[in-house]
Order: structure tokens, then C-alpha cells, then sequence
């Protein structure tokens, strides 16, 4: 995970007034919680050159591509970087069990941030542009966003006996285009809402935070080596949570008397939600009117236009329904289903607009799930129909739109027209009774989609994984990773789909854009079946890819870095075919040599680890 080096600009003493206010004694006074969820509402204006830059632009007339765009280069894309930052704010609000909201209410050019850097962006959007956030849209925080390279990332901290008032009107904070990424946006949000960095670091100067215990949170890693760290914490390997006294899988990230921001976020939270009067009207959840209704078992996706389902078979259960995983963060055109408990998901289904290329939706999905199984999507616009597609094991998919594969996974760029009926009958719907799911299993069997794979997080062990929270599974033990093959098509390597609610045994990924991820992974605990953990993966797409798991279990410290007596590596061919290969006790195996392969197009692998240590 990329860090940004934020510039240590906190203006942590206020007004002269204020600065004479001695610190109340013990903690102020604990807010009444807002009635219902506590929506903080953020308005952003940007500098006209942060939209358009060039690799000459930021690193100057050597840049290697001097022509090369660098960071958003429309408005929308912009928005997007921005709607992403807010999202992921929100993910760590629902991770800390906060009920709260960052909304995002409007986005605006603003010429007056031309060439300002750091301090005076700063200024320049607390006094100029506070007055027209807050009649507009009801802001209660301000942000600018300037280019990457006139400024730094920087925010008005709301520190110890600072009041409401001076907090209110210094609710502001200033973000780079390169700081739209990862977990920075939260950073600045909570300098405004009084926490800030571990302690003894440099930007603590002056007041402590609101309350005794609003720090960061760093750690030492495994071996001594890299030291990790919660959101607020500086030059560490961030973890996707705010410090607090609650274990993480295992892992320590507070201090009661020092780093509990969880605790620290509810003495200001629901005076940040009151700082203004909402403008912006509550978001409508179905604003094109199409009427699908999302449940326990049904996805609504791409403005609730196509109502997904999925149901699965074993020898005793013949079409038993698929349940929604409710999880944030996936965005509006992704959707995932579990078959038996909600921490080990199996299904990741797709439909993408297609319209601009080929005149269609698409529609992509992967099940990482050896049972036999059958997906229905309805295209509730006018006009529209039903598509079913079925697997019966094997890989083999058909669809009754004429779509066949057997790669595995569903990749059909012509599922839907676009503005006329996909299924020709468009009376048909997906009925109780549907279509029949011959199953191949010959017997009932315990399987990897019937073990609940996360284990209970009281007292687990941490076992070292430096990676953040989405990327280490069970109890910080296994890393993953995904890049393209050796000489494959270079997409660059796979990066975390940030969401909440996935749990412990389960990560996302994505190839191009966070919101279309395209690989679901899963290191599953089958120890009290075969004595090994398990691993399976599905990826949504068509392109060849490599997965790697590693076992920090048996990782050494060697010199330069981290050694592991085992590691898997799963390598996608195309058409389904998978291969592993294997480290094991210091031994690399010959290519496609792991003991393990597949046609099918996804990962079943129920002899990935031993389970010794």
C-alpha cells in the first residue's frame, strides 16, 4: 500500500482566545449520539491544474513519459477518485462499529485555489469558500483538492481544549490528487475530528488531541522488521482500522489510556453531523423507478435495473436459494452470494455497461465453489427479460441466451441489448419450480462451501502478515497476491477491493478499477477434515492471471526481507486450466509440478497447506 509522506502543516493551536483556555478538567462531556445514523456532510472544490496533469507536471522536464497523463483527467474521473476516498472513510466508520456517515455533497472548480500550496489552500478554502458549502449543500467539512504538485495533504486538527465553535469554523483540510488514494482522506477527516498521529511523532506539537486518547496506534511487525500501524498513525504499514482496544483477528492496534480512536471519534462525531443544516435531500433508492426490491437472496444492481438471484445443489439440498452477502463498498454493479454461512462467500456476479462498446450489458461471474449451481439475471427495464446460466460441474456453463463455456466462469459480453428485450419471452421469470440443476456429485460429502472459515478472533494468535487487513487472511496469516502471467498482457498487479463485511477468510481484487472487482479468494480451514488449510478462487474475467498465498506461519527473517517455507503459487493458462506450483521446505518444485490442477476455471484446493506449523 502506497504512503503518502503528509506534511507535518497541522494548525493545532487556535485563536489567542482559545489558546488561553485551560484544558477541562477530565473529559469533556460525552455529546448526545445522533437519532440514527450520524451523517457528516463534505463538500470539495478544486484547483483548475489538478485536473489534466502530466508525468512532466510532477516530476518535472526528466520525467521518463513527460506526455503521459497523470491523475484524473476529466471531471468525472475526479469524482470518481473522490466518491472512492469517501467510501473508504465510511469503511472504517462501519469497521469501528460506529454508526456513522461521511456523505459527499458536491464537487466544485474553483479558480481561487490556482498555484496555492499547503497553507494557503488551506486558508483560502476555510474563508472563501465555507460560506457558499454550507448554503449550497449543507457541508459540515470543506475540502480542497489542489494539484499533486503545489501542495501537501493537510487539515486543521481539532486538538485539546479547542472548542466547538473554533472547531466548526476550521472544519477543513487540503488533499493532492495522489491523496485520493488509500485511507488519506480519513487521515484529514480525523485530524478534524480531534485525533491525531501515534504518539512523539512530528505535527503532535502543541495541544494534545480532544481527549487524552484520540492517537494513532503503532505496532512492531514480525521479526522487528516493519513496524504496522492504524489509520492515523504515520510512515508504518497502515491497517484498514482507527486504533482500539478491540483486537483485529488478533492483532493489537490501541491503547486504552492512549490510542483508542473508536472511542475518541464518539465525543465528536455527532457534533461534526450538526455543524450545518442538511440541504442535500436523502439519496433516492430506486430513482429510475425500475422496482427491484434487494432481500435476503436477491442483488440489485446498476441503479436496481437487473434483479440477481443464485441457487446451488448437493445430493440432499436441490436448488436451495443463495444468500446476499450485505457488504459495503462493492459498489452498484457487483453483487455477492453465499451458499451456507455469510463468512465463507462463493458466488461474485457482474453486470458491467457494455453500451458504449458493443451496444450491450455484460454480464461476469465466478463461483469459488466446487458444488453444481444456476444464476438468473432480469433486466427489469421496459421490454426486458430473463438470462439463466447453469453449471453442472466441470467448468461447462450454459446460459439460455446461447452463451456456453467451459472456462469456469461467466464472461458474456452480450447478455443484454441495450434498449431492447435480452430473453425474447419477457414474461419469463425465475419461478420457485426453474429449471432442474443435475448435480454430478455422486455422494454427500463434506466440502469447502459447507465450513464456516473464519475461526472465533477471541485470543487468536497474530501471525505476522505486514499486509493490511484486506490482503492477510485468518488471523494474519496468509498474504495473497495476483499479477499477470510472465509475459501476459501487463495489467500491473492486483490491488484490494476495499469493502466491509467480507470478513476474515475472504479478500476481493481488482485488475483496473476498484469498482469492478475481479477476483474472489478464499484460504478456507479444513484442518479438522484432511489436516490442511484449503484454497479457493474464482476471477471474473478473461484474462490469464498468477495467485500467490503465503504462509507467514513458517516465514524467517533472511537477509533483505521475509523467506517462507511454503508458498502457493496458482498460475491461470486460459480456458479454465489452472496449475500450482509449490515452495515447500526451501525446495521450489518444476513448473506445474504443485500436485494440483484443473480444468474447471477455478481454484478447488483442498490440500493447500498442511496444517502444522
Amino acid at each position: 500500500m502506497k504512503r503518502i509522506d503528509l506534511l507535518a502543516f497541522l494548525l493545532l493551536v487556535a485563536l489567542p482566545a482559545i489558546q488561553a483556555a485551560a484544558q477541562p478538567a477530565g473529559l469533556p462531556p460525552l455529546p448526545e449520539w445522533c437519532d440514527g445514523t450520524c451523517v457528516i456532510d463534505i463538500a470539495f472544490f478544486y484547483a483548475p491544474e489538478a485536473i489534466g496533469q502530466t508525468d512532466a507536471d510532477v516530476q518535472g522536464p526528466d520525467a521518463r513519459n513527460p506526455g503521459d497523463p497523470y491523475g484524473p483527467q476529466t471531471v468525472g474521473e475526479l469524482r470518481a477518485d473522490v466518491l472512492g476516498a469517501v467510501v473508504r472513510t465510511n469503511i472504517l466508520f462501519r469497521h469501528a462499529g460506529l454508526d456513522a456517515e461521511l456523505r459527499f455533497v458536491g464537487l466544485e472548480r474553483d479558480p481561487g485555489l490556482a498555484g496555492l500550496r499547503a497553507g494557503a489552500a488551506l486558508d483560502h478554502v476555510r474563508r472563501e469558500r465555507f460560506p457558499h458549502a454550507r448554503s449550497r449543500y449543507g457541508a459540515d467539512l470543506v475540502s480542497a483538492i489542489t494539484a499533486d504538485f503545489e501542495a501537501s495533504c493537510t487539515a486543521y486538527a481539532r486538538s485539546a481544549g479547542v472548542s466547538r465553535e473554533w472547531a466548526r469554523s476550521h472544519a477543513a483540510s487540503v488533499l493532492k490528487t495522489s491523496c485520493l488514494g488509500d485511507y488519506v482522506l480519513a487521515h484529514q477527516v480525523g485530524y478534524n475530528l480531534g485525533l491525531l498521529r501515534q504518539p512523539g511523532q512530528a505535527g503532535n506539537q502543541g495541544n494534545g488531541p480532544f481527549v487524552p486518547f484520540g492517537h494513532g496506534y503503532e505496532g512492531q511487525g514480525k521479526f522487528g522488521m516493519k513496524a504496522y500501524g492504524s489509520v492515523m498513525a504515520v510512515n508504518v504499514r497502515e491497517v484498514d482500522r482507527f486504533s482500539t482496544v478491540e483486537p483485529v483477528y488478533g492483532r493489537v492496534l490501541g491503547d486504552a489510556n492512549v490510542s483508542d480512536a473508536v472511542r475518541a471519534l464518539r465525543y465528536t462525531i455527532p457534533e461534526a453531523a450538526r455543524y450545518t443544516p442538511t440541504v442535500i435531500p436523502e439519496r433516492v433508492e430506486d430513482p429510475r423507478g425500475y422496482g427491484c426490491r434487494p432481500s435476503a437472496s436477491r442483488a440489485c444492481l446498476n441503479e436496481r435495473r437487473f434483479d440477481v438471484g443464485a441457487r446451488y445443489s448437493t445430493d440432499t439440498a436441490a436448488l436451495a436459494s443463495a444468500k446476499r452477502l450485505d457488504i459495503y463498498g462493492l459498489g452498484d454493479s457487483a453483487a455477492l452470494f453465499y451458499f451456507f454461512e455469510p463468512d465463507n462467500p462463493e458466488m461474485l456476479l457482474k453486470v458491467v455497461d457494455g453500451c458504449w462498446l458493443n451496444d450491450h450489458w455484460w454480464v461476469f461471474g465466478s463461483a469459488a465453489t466446487d458444488l453444481a449451481y444456476e444464476v438468473a439475471i432480469e433486466d427489469l427495464a421496459d421490454g426486458g427479460g430473463t438470462v439463466e446460466y447453469r453449471h453442472n460441474g466441470g467448468g461447462v456453463i450454459v446460459a439460455d441466451n446461447g452463451y456456453s463455456t467451459s472456462a469456469g466462469v461467466i464472461t458474456d459480453t452480450s447478455a443484454f441489448p441495450c434498449g431492447e428485450s435480452a430473453a425474447k419471452s419477457g414474461e419469463r421469470r425465475w419461478t420457485a419450480g426453474g429449471p432442474t440443476v443435475h448435480t454430478t456429485l455422486s455422494h454427500e460429502q463434506h466440502t469447502a462451501s459447507g465450513i464456516v472459515a473464519a475461526r472465533d478472533a477471541a485470543g487468536t494468535r497474530d501471525y505476522g502478515c505486514s499486509g493490511g487487513a484486506g490482503d492477510c487472511l485468518n488471523n494474519w496469516r496468509f498474504s495473497v497476491s495476483a499479477t499477470p502471467p510472465y509475459g501476459g498482457v501487463p495489467w500491473g498487479p492486483a490491488r484490494l477491493v476495499p469493502v466491509h463485511g467480507l470478513g476474515n477468510a475472504a479478500a476481493l481484487l481488482y485488475f483496473f478499477e476498484p469498482d469492478n472487482p475481479e477476483m474472489l479468494l478464499k484460504v478456507v480451514d479444513g484442518c479438522e477434515i484432511n489436516g490442511h488449510w484449503w484454497v479457493f478462487g474464482s476471477a471474473a474475467t478473461d484474462l490469464p492471471y498468477q495467485l500467490r498465498v503465503d504462509d507467514w506461519a513458517t516465514a524467517k527473517r533472511v537477509s533483505g526481507g521475509v523467506d517462507f517455507r511454503r508458498w502457493n503459487l496458482y498460475e491461470h493458462h486460459g480456458e479454465g486450466r489452472i496449475t500450482r506450483r509449490v515452495l515447500d521446505f526451501g525446495f521450489i518444485k518444476p513448473p506445474h509440478d504443485g500436485g494440483y490442477s484443473t480444468q474447471a476455471g477455478v481454484i478447488n484446493d483442498t490440500t493447500a497447506f498442511p496444517c502444522d506449523e
